[in-house]
This record gives structure tokens, sequence and C-alpha cells, in this order.
């Protein structure tokens, strides 16, 4: 698909999809396939009067599912837009190493499809479940964040800033000591 956006060829998939055969195997022959496989896949999804392009935003993607959501797919009737909400609870996302996000994935699949979520439900359990692990990234992470932000207002160059540019600077840093002396209060309490 993207050779055929570079050739401006995808312009045409609209047409040539709904063309006679002949002129769809005419059309083919003009394309450059790297292989006779592109051309064989190309030549199937054609037949069957299919949009490439829409089989390759919605259907493609599905072969990069994990192993876990594909087989829920196949037995469990496991819906395609919520294997693809799912997916996005790998290993990488959670911080977390596979086999762990693995069982985070099969846990909130048979929840999905027990009680039969709809897709907003399915994503917003999604969002929470990734921002529960963001929020318990480890503390070391969030440390050196710290010590950045501190090094970097320490190192800030006030030289040659405009009168309104050090006015937005000051009140913003006077925000956040008011809200700093605020936590320590309560801190301390």
């Amino acid at each position: 698909m993207s050779r055929l956006e570079r050739n401006r060829k995808n312009l045409e998939l609209s047409d040539i999809r709904l063309a006679s055969p002949e002129t769809q195997r005419q059309w083919l022959e003009t394309v450059d396939f790297k292989s006779a496989e592109e051309q064989k896949i190309f030549d199937v999804i054609l037949a069957l009067q299919l949009n490439p392009t829409s089989i390759d935003t919605n259907i493609f993607p599905l072969l990069k599912l994990s192993k876990d959501l594909k087989n829920a797919i196949r037995e469990e009737g496991l819906e395609s837009s919520k294997a693809k909400e799912l997916n996005k609870l790998s290993a990488t996302q959670l911080k977390i190493n596979e086999t762990q996000a693995r069982k985070v994935r099969i846990q909130l699949t048979e929840k999905v499809i027990q009680e039969k979520l709809s897709l907003s439900q399915t994503k917003a359990l999604v969002k929470e479940i990734l921002k529960k692990h963001k929020s318990s990234e480890n503390p070391t992470n969030q440390n050196s964040k710290i010590i950045k932000t501190v090094k970097t207002i320490g190192a800030l160059e006030l030289e040659g800033l405009a009168y309104n540019q050090l006015k937005e600077i000051r009140q913003a840093l006077e925000g956040k000591l008011k809200e700093i002396d605020q936590r320590m209060k309560g801190a301390s309490s």
C-alpha cells in the first residue's frame, strides 16, 4: 500500500476494484509489486471487489495482534475492534514482562466477552489499566524526572528575555511555589 501511495496508484483503487476482471489484471500488471505474492494478494482482494485501502487499515493490523487475542477472536467471538484496544495492554505499555502482560490481557478479554462490554467500555477499561500501571511507575524514574526538571529550571538562561516572558516565568514559578507550600504543610501535619 505504501508503494501504491508513493506511485499514486492508490488513487485508482476505488475505480479498479469495480472494474472487469480483465481490466483489473491489466492494472495489476502496471503496478510495481516486489513479489508475485503481493500481486496474488491484490488479485484476490480485487476479485472479491474489496477495497485494498480498507483491508490495509482494518484487516492487516489484526495480523499483528498478540496470539491470545487472535485465539479469542477465533474461539470466543471477540470483536476485532475490541481486540485492537486490548492489544494496547502490551508488556512495553504496562512496563511489565510479557507473561504478566498476557495475564492482564487475558483477564480483561474474558471480562469483555463475559460481560458483553461495548467498545467504549473496553476502551475505558484499557485506559484505566494503562493509567494504573503508569501511576505505579517506579519511584526512581519519577525522582530522575524531578532532578532533571530542577536542573532545567536552574540552568534557565534569563538574559535577553523580554519583560513579558520574564513575567510569565515568574507567575508560573510563584504558582508552583504556592502549591509546594500547601503540600509541605499537609505533609508536616
